[in-house]
Parts: C-alpha cells; structure tokens; sequence
C-alpha cells in the first residue's frame, strides 16, 4: 500500500477559502464605487409628492402697493421659491436613501455638507428680510416657522446616523414637511393680508 505524501491533504482547503472571500470583497466594494459613481446625489430626479410646497403666486404689482411693500412680497415669493426646492431635495435624498439608490456617506455628506447649510443659510434670509412696518407682526410669524425647518433639517441627519432602523430620521423627516407646510401657510397669509 502506497504511503500518502501529505498526512493532512486538507490543510491547504482554509488559505483557498481565505482568498476566495478576499477577492470576492475586493470585487464587491469596487462594484459599489461604480453604483455611487452612477448615481451621484446631485441628481434629483425622484418626484417627491411628500411635500411638494407650492411657491406663493404674487402678481408684480397687488394694488396700490409702494415699491418698499412690493419689494417685501417679492421676496416671500422668492424665498417661498427657494423652500420648495430644498423640500424637494430633503424628501428626495431620504426616498433615495430608503431605496438604497445611494450610499450611506453620499446620503450623510450631502446633507451635513450641501442641503442643511442651504437651509440654514435660507433661515437667515428670512430672519434678515427688509419689512415693511405694517408687515412686522406677519414677519415674526414666519421667522417662527422658519427656525424648526432647520432644527428638523438637523434632526434628520442626526436620524440618519442614529443606531435605529430609521425610525429617527423619518419622524424627523415628519416634522421636517410639517415645519415647511406651516410657513408655507404663513407666508401665504402675509400675502393674503396684503
């Protein structure tokens, strides 16, 4: 009978296996890259019916309004304007994000990094805005509304890296279209008033 070489033949299986799940590894994170690469988070395209705020419709001139008074309305219009849009993109990266069509850094970096500047930034536009004296007391009803967008625009990406599945940033992201539908309210009053 003839004498086996190797007394332990399967000593060479577990260094095969070690490399095969390196390779695969290696294999997957690239493919990941390029699924990132794809899908860069600039791209907004999902309709968000979420909420989809509609911009305050003023005409160039509402009666016998002054230019300091018409001046004043065209700025709601222009940040009512601007509202919607970072609603949209706020609802938009949080449905891409629940649909795994972006990373997790991508989703996180864009919205420390890109969206919640722009909407603090738009915060202090509000807080900021040159009013008329007969627009004062609607005005502060705005800067009222405008501070929770932010707090909730925080919140949100506090969510998003929270150890929970989800549950966090979607509330956060509930108070977020809440916020952005009362000023939307708010604002449309003003005008109303006008």
């Amino acid at each position: 009978m003839a004498r086996n070489p190797d007394p332990k033949p399967g000593r060479w299986i577990l260094p095969l296996i070690i490399v095969g799940m390196v390779a695969f590894t290696y294999v997957f994170v690239n493919s990941l890259e390029d699924t990132a690469a794809a899908n860069p988070v600039t791209n907004t395209s999902t309709t968000v019916t979420t909420s989809d705020i509609e911009p305050i419709d003023v005409e160039p001139t509402i009666g016998e309004n002054d230019p300091g008074v018409q001046a004043y309305l065209d700025q709601l219009v222009a940040l009512s304007t601007d509202l919607n849009t970072l609603s949209q993109e706020m609802n938009s990266i949080n449905e891409r994000w629940d649909n795994r069509e972006v990373e997790f850094a991508t989703a996180r970096d864009f919205l420390r990094d890109d969206l919640n500047p722009r909407i603090a930034q738009w915060v202090t536009r509000v807080e900021g805005a040159e009013v008329p004296a007969e627009f004062v007391d609607q005005h502060t009803n705005l800067i009222n509304n405008a501070g929770p967008i932010s707090v909730a625009a925080v919140a949100i990406l506090d969510g998003l890296e929270a150890p929970d599945t989800g549950e966090a940033r979607r509330a956060a992201l509930e108070q977020f279209n809440t916020a952005v539908a009362a000023y939307a309210d708010a604002a449309s009053a003003s005008v109303a008033d006008s």
